[in-house]
């Protein structure tokens, strides 16, 4: 991986950042030459830049919350368990592991503390335009026009010792045909930790469900709601 970034002050109201990403990987099948979904590389398989975040940020909206607009991490793990594990060299958290949801978004956000003095409970609300793709909610010119919703809210125990964190997300998907109703995802995730200097342990479990998730059946498209969870 490669990042090229720059977090500006433009005074003590707003600030601004701006982060270009190398992550390569495989984008052209070996044995048949086609591209692979999400492939990172050129076709001709040399590295390039793409914008990761692009955001302005309005310091204090109101007390204690911050507005940020533009490309920004979400509240899926970006802003919650990946800052409690702190460890990605080692392993990423499990929805990042399993590709679901999006780890940063277009749209107008706002974080904050519910107790800007102490910052012991706060939130993070975001509405993007669902522009990375991943499982169940790839943008594309069909579906890329549905908005996606994400929310969690935290709190600290214990000397901060104790970090809990509820999140949830919904996204339309696909419009209704004659043959499949409207298509759409949600997640639902907790996490639960406790740190000391030296050591974090914590539990971190998701549920998410797939409505009229298409299956190709003898030539026909056949809708189905689905779930999975893991932890």
């Amino acid at each position: 991986r490669l990042y090229l970034g720059y977090d500006y002050d433009i005074n003590k109201k707003f600030a601004a950042t701006l982060l270009l990403a190398s992550e390569p990987n495989a984008s052209t099948s070996s044995a048949t030459g086609t591209s692979i979904a999400n492939g990172d590389n050129l076709v001709d398989n040399k590295m390039s830049f793409y914008i990761k975040y692009a955001n302005l940020r309005v310091r204090d909206l109101w007390t204690g919350t911050d507005f940020v607009i533009g490309e920004q991490p979400t509240p899926t793990w970006n802003l919650s368990s990946e800052q409690i594990f702190n460890h990605r060299w080692i392993e990423r958290t499990i929805t990042d592991f399993h590709k679901l949801g999006n780890s940063f978004d277009v749209g107008a956000g706002l974080q904050g503390a519910f107790d800007p003095q102490t910052k012991n409970f706060g939130y993070n609300l975001l509405v993007g335009n669902n522009t990375q793709a991943a499982i169940g909610s790839a943008a594309s010119p069909t579906t890329g026009f549905y908005k996606e919703f994400y929310g969690d809210i935290w709190g600290k125990f214990l000397d901060k010792r104790l970090f809990i964190d509820a999140y949830a997300d919904y996204a339309r998907t696909a419009q209704a045909t004659f043959a499949v109703g409207g298509q759409s995802h949600n997640m639902l995730k907790g996490l639960i930790t406790y740190s000391i200097p030296s050591l974090t342990l914590g539990i971190e479990a998701f549920t998410e469900k797939i409505t009229n998730g298409v299956t190709i059946v003898n030539g026909s498209k056949i809708g189905r709601a689905s779930c999975r969870e893991r932890v």
